[in-house]
C-alpha cells in the first residue's frame, strides 16, 4: 500500500483526550489550555498509529498568590514583587458573629432550656469574645461600664421627685420606674437586661463581668418585685397628698389581689389569672421594645466592666 494511504498519524493530550493532527497544533493546545511548560514535552512516542505526547502536567504557579505562569523565569519575577493576600478579619469576624447568631436563633427555638445548657452555652461564649476590638463603632462610643443586675440600690437612685413622677402614672408605676432606671439615656450604666426574643424563655442581664443568658421568667419576676417594694416603701415613708394616696394604693391592692382574674380589653378579651399576671406580660414587653439588639450585639465582643451602685442620683 502506498505510504500516502497510510492511516494519518495523530498527536494526542493526555490531559483533556483529544488528538491532534500535528505536532504544532498539540503544543498551542498545550500553551493555550493547559500552561504546560513546552520546553519539558517528551518525544512523541507512537502507539497503534497515534503519536502520544506526555507533558510534564506540573503547573507553574506563584507560591504567595497562585497565580500561572508558562516559565519559571517569569514566575520567579513576579514572586519577588507579589505579596500574599492579607486576611481580611473584619469578614472573618462577621462570619463568627453570624455563625453565634444562627446557634442563638436555634436555641430560641426550642423554647425551653436547661439551667446547665444555659451555664455551658454562657461559658462558650465567653472563650469566643474577642476582648481587643475597640469600644468605638463607626465613630460611637459604646458604654462599656454597667451595674450587675439586682444591685441597683433604687431607693438610693431615685428621688422624691423621681418617685413622685412616677407614682402619678398611677397602674403604670411599675413600667414608668423600669424605664426610669433601665431604659434612661442618661443612665445607659443601668441598662443590664435585654429581651430580643418573645417567643422563647431566655433574657440578657449582665452579671458583673458580661451579659449571660438566664431564665426570662425569673427575671421579669425580681424585676417587679424590687420596683414594686420600692414603690411602697416610698409611700409608707413620703408624704403623699390624700388623693393620690388613695389611687396608688387600690392599683397596689389590685395587683396583690392573686385570687381575682382579669381581663385585658384593649387585647380582645384575654383572661389572666391575676392582674399580676397581666403586669408582667407588660412589663416584659416593655423591655423587649426598649432593648436595643444591635447593641447587645456589640457588646458580646467587647470586654465590660462592672459599675459599683453607689447613691449616683438622677437629674
Amino acid at each position: 500500500m502506498n505510504e500516502n494511504n497510510e492511516q494519518q498519524k495523530l498527536y494526542h493530550c493526555n490531559i483533556c483526550i483529544k488528538d491532534y493532527a500535528s505536532h504544532s497544533s498539540l503544543c498551542n493546545h498545550n500553551k493555550k489550555y493547559h500552561k504546560i511548560n513546552l520546553k519539558k514535552c517528551i518525544n512523541t512516542v507512537p502507539i497503534s498509529n497515534t503519536i502520544v505526547t506526555n507533558c510534564n502536567a506540573d503547573i507553574i504557579k506563584c507560591r504567595k498568590c497562585e497565580k500561572v505562569f508558562n516559565n519559571r523565569q517569569t514566575k520567579w519575577r513576579h514572586e519577588k514583587k507579589c505579596e500574599k493576600p492579607k486576611i481580611d478579619f473584619d469578614i472573618i469576624e462577621k462570619k463568627l458573629e453570624e455563625f453565634k447568631n444562627t446557634i442563638f436563633e436555634m436555641i430560641q427555638k426550642e423554647a425551653k432550656i436547661h439551667p446547665k445548657t444555659l451555664q455551658k452555652i454562657n461559658k462558650q461564649l465567653i472563650n469566643n469574645t474577642t476582648n481587643n476590638i475597640s469600644n468605638t463603632n463607626n465613630g460611637t462610643i459604646i458604654n462599656n461600664t454597667y451595674v450587675k443586675f439586682g444591685n441597683e440600690q433604687l431607693s438610693s437612685l431615685l428621688s422624691k421627685n423621681d418617685m413622685l413622677k412616677i407614682i402619678n402614672k398611677q397602674c403604670l408605676c411599675i413600667e414608668e420606674s423600669i424605664k426610669s432606671v433601665h431604659f434612661n439615656k442618661n443612665l445607659p450604666e443601668y441598662n443590664n437586661i435585654f429581651i430580643t426574643n418573645m417567643k422563647d424563655t431566655i433574657a440578657y442581664i449582665f452579671d458583673g463581668s458580661k451579659f449571660i443568658l438566664t431564665s426570662k421568667d425569673e427575671v421579669i419576676n425580681d424585676l417587679y418585685n424590687s420596683h414594686l417594694e420600692n414603690i411602697e416603701q416610698f409611700l409608707e415613708e413620703a408624704k403623699i397628698p390624700e388623693n393620690k394616696y388613695s389611687k396608688i394604693t387600690k392599683f397596689l391592692d389590685t395587683l396583690n389581689d392573686n385570687e381575682k382574674c382579669f381581663i385585658d380589653g384593649a387585647s380582645n378579651n384575654k383572661k389572666y389569672n391575676n392582674y399580676k399576671a397581666y403586669k408582667l406580660v407588660a412589663i416584659k414587653n416593655l423591655i423587649y421594645n426598649a432593648s436595643d439588639h444591635k447593641l447587645l450585639k456589640k457588646l458580646n465582643n467587647i470586654e465590660l466592666k462592672e459599675k459599683i451602685s453607689d447613691e449616683i442620683k438622677l437629674e
